[in-house]
């Protein structure tokens, strides 16, 4: 079996990360304070077997001031096997889409922000998350049966409370 698959990023994930991390960081209280992050997917141009289908989201914080990220766990910023990606069978996007196996969970970033569980990243620090997406997606329910090209993107995600950010596809 081989798998290719093909990470997009839109740069609206740069914006609603830069947004979320300005709303985010306790004390502040001026809206021209500005924030830089850095986003970016990778992962192995091709895996013989699904389980070393990784993808890795790095987040940099370019800024000039420390920032306190939460970690929502439906959002490429943790490790859970959630559904954050839309991954479908073929280079454009318009394949296919695969059964996701992982878990659901119920999450409030302002419960969250008030018990204080957040990453903090200084500037020009790094975090890396891996995504291990044999753990998230059945990829023996698609019509390639594993096997094929998949185009992974992330999914809409909640950054703040009432606001929803979408990734075209």
């Amino acid at each position: 079996m081989l798998v290719k698959p093909v990470l997009q990023l839109s740069s609206l994930l740069v914006l609603a990360l830069a947004s979320a991390a300005s709303a985010l960081v306790p004390g502040r209280t001026s809206p021209q304070t500005e924030h830089a992050l850095s986003v970016s997917l990778s992962g192995p141009e091709y895996v013989r077997k699904i389980q070393d289908l990784k993808v890795v989201a790095t987040i940099t914080n370019t800024g000039s001031e420390t920032l306190r990220i939460l970690q929502d766990p439906n959002t490429i910023l943790s490790d859970a096997p959630t559904e954050k990606f839309s991954v479908v069978t073929d280079e454009r996007g318009e394949g296919e889409g695969l059964t996701f196996i992982g878990m659901r969970v119920l999450y409030s970033p302002k419960v969250a922000a008030q018990q204080h569980e957040y990453v903090t990243l200084g500037p020009g620090l790094s975090l890396q998350i891996e995504h291990d997406l044999s753990r998230i997606y059945d990829f023996s329910s698609s019509s390639v049966s594993g096997s094929g090209t998949y185009t992974i993107h992330p999914n809409t995600v909640d950054f703040r409370p009432g606001e929803k950010v979408s990734f075209p596809r």
